[in-house]
């Protein structure tokens, strides 16, 4: 029997598992700011790494929203646009963008902790949405899989070997 899909996919969980990580960093932070602190780069450095990786985080994000509700709504497997260059971009904007960039913004590398949990988490999850995604979309899914990455977003090299 197939699965109704949901539109926030692991999300939810993901979110659920990380929270408590969320909450010790920032009480970690707040109370002992002055020993996470990145003493080695300077602030300006920091600050323009940080904006560079959340407004890159934040396009991706939504580009993925703009490409995926469509396609959700029409109940299409969305394989365009930035899910071309990975298949989770709002699982991706957040891991690899937008929580390092507050890391830095914030000046604690603490708080990357969170990014960590978050990829754990997503690791730990995403294998029950792709068995769903299998189950519902068969082959085009499988086939789209094994030629999109996971997380990254840059396009897979392909092997010259297979074509």
């Amino acid at each position: 029997m197939k699965q109704k899909m949901s539109i926030f996919g692991i999300g939810p969980l993901m979110a659920i598992c990380v929270f408590p990580v969320l909450i010790v960093t920032i009480i970690t932070t707040i109370k002992n700011g002055d020993l996470f602190v990145f003493y080695f780069i300077p602030k300006f450095y920091l600050a323009g790494a940080a904006a560079f990786l959340i407004s890159a985080g934040l396009i991706l994000h939504t580009c993925a929203v703009a490409v995926f509700m469509p396609g959700f709504k029409a109940g299409k497997l969305v394989v365009n646009g930035v899910y071309s260059l990975c298949r989770n971009p709002f699982y991706s904007s957040w891991i690899l963008f937008i929580i390092p960039g507050i890391s830095l913004a914030f000046n604690s590398w603490i708080l990357v902790l969170n990014s960590v949990a978050l990829y754990i988490a997503f690791k730990i999850l995403i294998g029950n949405e792709s068995k769903m995604l299998a189950e519902v979309f068969g082959e085009v899914y499988l086939s789209y899989k094994s030629n999109t990455r996971e997380l990254l977003p840059f396009p897979k090299a392909k092997n010259k070997n297979l074509e």
